[in-house]
């Protein structure tokens, strides 16, 4: 930088003087005062010194300003920059400590609703697990009870049947592995010069007895007789294709069946006819019979003269009263034991159906086919009372065969 440049005004005005009175002295002068000029001169220096001095001074003064005006405004923006760092790390640490306390919350929420729902599956598991032993103890029980009622009818089978051996006269049995013919007919008691009564327990044959009153436990295929006599016969078949026939003579008979296929036919006298399971054919004859139709057997029974006044059908299920859970229909078709359907002679059928729709069991209407031969069908008008537990004949009178039988309801 220029001296010059450095000069204040009043330094330049001062120069500018002592240079023009220096020159306007005239010689003379101008040797006296040369020891002056250098005075002057000196002066000059020294007072554009002090300027560069003071220049120096101002310009230090000002760098040392701008200086500390940097300096001030670095510290003020690290200081701004230190407070946006500290306040951005607060605030980052403010919103871990909140995302971390959230992260808590839910990881806690979360836990208790785990638990909760842990809680709740354990309740759900074991009131699912105590209500299956509830059922499994109730199931045992029903079984235990089911089991303890059928071992106390099979005892009470068994004991009738004991009574029934010790109060015969005569007893006749068999293991039934061969097929017997046996004849008792003309059997006589000597103690009373009678017809004796007979107890048989038979397998497959065939057997016949005479006047007593006879009990017989037949289980096989074949055919079962009993003449005159208030008799009692239990038939059991247990093969699927093969029949066991029980003739009931005179008398006031019973007849049981079970399993298996039975043609129970009946003769003078109020027979009671329970044919029991699978497909049957039942004939109860002259007299008031009973015809025992449960709802809870399988197959189709066929009634082959449901005609006579006092003959009934009774409607079981289960063994106990039907109480309604059947409904009769009529019907020009026959629907029921099929061996029979070519002997049917034209005619309306009557068919009990269980309220599941079943057909169990199927009678002419107003006809006796107790013959099971077409030309010796017998017809009647009938009438009847019906209830919720079976049908009842009330009066029944011969028609021909051209008026037909009929069934009406009173």
């Amino acid at each position: 930088m220029a001296i010059t440049r450095l000069l204040s005004p009043l330094q330049r005005t001062a120069s500018t003087r002592a240079t023009s009175f220096a020159s306007a002295l005239t010689p003379p002068v101008k040797s006296a005062v040369r020891g002056s000029s250098w005075l002057a001169e000196y002066l000059k220096k020294q007072a554009e010194k002090e300027a560069e001095q003071k220049a120096a001074e101002e310009q230090a003064a000002a760098e040392q300003a701008a200086a500390e005006q940097a300096a001030a405004e670095q510290a003020a923006a690290e200081q701004a920059a230190a407070e946006q760092a500290a306040a951005e790390q607060a605030a980052a640490e403010q919103a871990a400590a909140e995302q971390a306390a959230a992260e808590q919350a839910a990881a806690e929420q979360a836990a208790a609703e785990q638990a909760a729902a842990e809680q709740a599956a354990a309740e759900q598991a074991a009131a699912e697990q105590a209500a299956a032993e509830q059922a499994a103890a109730e199931q045992a029980a029903a079984e235990q009870a089911a089991a303890e009622q059928v071992s106390a009818e099979q005892a009470a089978l068994e004991a009738q049947k004991q009574a029934y051996k010790d109060d015969a006269d005569f007893i006749y049995e068999n293991d039934g592995n061969t097929y017997d013919n046996v004849d008792l007919t003309g059997t006589i008691n000597p103690s009373t010069g009678q017809s004796p009564n007979w107890f048989l327990d038979v397998g497959k044959g065939k057997y016949t007895t005479g006047e007593g009153d006879d009990v017989a436990y037949m289980d096989g295929y074949g055919v079962l007789s009993t003449r005159g006599g208030d008799d009692i016969v239990y038939v059991e078949n247990t093969s699927d294709e093969l029949w066991i026939s029980a003739y009931l003579g005179e008398g006031n008979d019973m007849a049981f069946g079970g399993k298996g296929h039975q043609e129970i036919r009946g003769f003078h006298g109020n027979d009671y006819i329970d044919s029991g399971d699978d497909t049957d054919l039942v004939n109860g004859g002259g007299g008031a019979d009973e015809f025992i139709i449960d709802l809870q057997n399988s197959g189709v029974d066929t009634i082959l003269d449901f005609v006579h006044v006092g003959d009934k059908i009774t409607v079981l299920d289960g063994g106990e009263s039907s109480q309604g859970d059947w409904y009769l229909n009529f019907s020009d078709s026959f629907n029921g034991l099929v061996g029979y359907a070519n002997n049917a002679v034209p005619q309306q059928f009557c068919e009990i159906w269980s309220s599941d729709n079943e057909l169990k069991a199927v009678f002419g209407v107003g006809v006796d086919n107790t013959a099971y031969i077409d030309d010796l069908a017998n017809f009647h008008n009938t009438t009847a009372k019906m209830s919720s537990d079976g049908i009842q004949i009330l009066t029944t009178e011969f028609v021909s065969p051209e008026e037909g039988g009929s069934l009406e309801f009173v």
